[in-house]
């Protein structure tokens, strides 16, 4: 137990400071980190809308509840502004569904991703992101295929402080190409500060 606390230690640094995922021993195995950040410096009145996500929702799809969640993060982060939430509930969600390497999932200033979540919750603090993981993996194209994985599985995308990811699992992203593909398979934080 003491070697995965340390493994995992040592993938979030890496992480944080951008480092290639294959320069990571297990060479063809992206960069992955679980992120538990206790709390946010900045803090909002409260939430202007809680947009919900989760893979196997059936309803309308606009991420107004865990119904009618939206599907894919992707959507969600599309249509999120300032001072907003994104909960996430467990399960594997990908930047894309194509084949494009070089598609990410980009943080928003004031925009605060929570990961986590049954699915049914209503309250953020019902949360539990130990039992509900929710991954964000960058294995796009051919499954356990790491050559065509995506360069980089989340942008920091000139963030500040405000920008918050939290309780997710990061793995499967393969930042071997050439500047800037070349570092942060798992986040890649160029200019960026998120948390």
């Amino acid at each position: 137990m003491k070697s995965k606390k340390v493994e995992i230690v040592f993938l979030v640094i890496a992480l944080f400071m951008g480092i290639a995922a294959n320069t990571f021993p297990a060479y063809g195995d992206s960069a992955k980190a679980l992120l538990y950040p206790t709390s946010s410096p900045t803090s909002y009145p409260g939430p202007a809308v809680i947009r919900y996500v989760k893979w196997n929702a059936s309803g309308a799809n606009n991420g107004t509840s865990w119904m009618n969640a939206y599907t894919d993060l992707q959507s969600a982060l599309s249509v999120a502004s300032v001072g907003d939430e994104i909960w996430v509930a467990k399960g594997t969600y990908k930047p894309t569904t194509g084949v494009d390497r070089t598609v990410s999932f980009t943080l928003k200033n004031g925009v605060t991703i929570y990961g986590g979540f049954a699915g049914t919750e209503t309250l953020n603090t019902q949360r539990n992101p130990s039992t509900n993981v929710a991954i964000l993996s960058g294995d796009i194209g051919v499954g356990s295929d790491n050559g065509d994985n995506s360069y980089h599985v989340v942008l920091g995308g000139g963030t500040i402080n405000t920008a918050v990811l939290d309780g997710f699992t990061i793995t499967r992203g393969n930042a071997n190409g050439v500047w800037p593909y070349d570092s942060g398979g798992g986040m890649f934080n160029s200019s960026s500060n998120p948390i």
